[in-house]
């Protein structure tokens, strides 16, 4: 039996409250996402990229929270106001989180796998990964609709960008369904180590088909086909990048934005690109955009 106590509390103040729940005898603290929204954009090194974080503390079941209150600094004395703790029982963690993946049908004959999963019982081509620190498990809409895109339209031999790389799950799926060569770039270092990690699960994986790397480190040729699943603010900063990397002809693949975002992401590519789709799951959109030849 454990104690959990979870505060929501700043970005900026989230490692330093982390510091004193471990002081407190805290046996381990989890950051995540107070608000349910995905972020794509650099960070502070070490720091939360959300603007409100939930701070997770466990502790043994005999711990008193009211030496919370009594033992923070000043600047913690108003986190208190959210706080919340709940007894957990002893479970079956490694069953209990396996239960947040399950599997996820792109097509019909497309699958993406957590790396337990009985490959046996599921026909056709399987992407394997570990959901860890990196966006994109395949169960956000934006991955999805990305996912499904690559599916249906990357044809075998095509060369890759995947720009904001994640967990590599764009990337892999894109080789598993025929392209020769993908390069998965990001800024994150956990997301890199994702991506050759999760590459490493999958036999169609070769030395030579997958180049992982920093946006900022790699001298990456333009392309047939670029991706790139990051929230709207980014990809109109990126507007410039990701056009240079798309070959007269090509396709530029843009997700991560809202629906009613739509419009004024795609004014900062229409002087380069012109738009062949766009497709809605939820509140989320995805943007196909053709670069034009002159």
């Amino acid at each position: 039996m454990w104690k959990q106590v979870q505060v929501q509390v700043s970005s900026e103040e989230a490692e330093s409250l982390a510091s004193f729940l471990e002081n407190q005898g805290a046996l381990s603290v989890t950051f995540s996402d107070a608000m349910d929204v995905p972020i794509f954009k650099e960070a502070v090194e070490g720091a939360p990229l959300w603007p409100l974080v939930t701070v997770t503390a466990l502790f043994s079941k005999d711990f008193v929270e009211n030496t919370l209150h009594i033992y923070s600094p000043k600047r913690f004395r108003a986190v208190w106001d959210t706080i919340t703790v709940s007894v957990l029982e002893d479970q079956d963690w490694v069953r209990l989180t396996q239960q947040h993946f399950p599997p996820i049908a792109v097509t019909e004959t497309l699958w993406v796998l957590s790396s337990w999963e009985d490959t046996a019982a599921f026909a056709g081509t399987q992407v394997r990964i570990d959901p860890g620190l990196a966006f994109g498990t395949g169960t956000h809409p934006t991955t999805r609709l990305c996912l499904q895109w690559i599916a249906q339209h990357v044809p075998a031999g095509a060369q890759v960008i995947d720009y904001g790389c994640g967990s590599g799950i764009l990337a892999l799926t894109a080789l598993a369904c025929g392209a020769t060569h993908v390069t998965a770039v990001d800024h994150d270092p956990q997301a890199l180590e994702a991506t050759q990690h999760n590459a490493t699960l999958n036999a169609f994986v070769t030395p030579d088909s997958l180049t992982v790397g920093f946006s900022t480190g790699l001298s990456i040729p333009p392309t047939q086909y670029v991706l790139a699943n990051i929230l709207s603010g980014v990809l109109i900063q990126l507007a410039s990048t990701l056009t240079a990397l798309t070959v007269p002809g090509g396709y530029l693949i843009l997700s991560g934005l809202l629906a009613t975002e739509l419009t004024s992401v795609y004014a900062h590519y229409a002087a380069s690109f012109a738009v062949v789709e766009e497709q809605v799951w939820e509140e989320w959109a995805l943007l196909v955009l053709k670069r034009r030849l002159f």
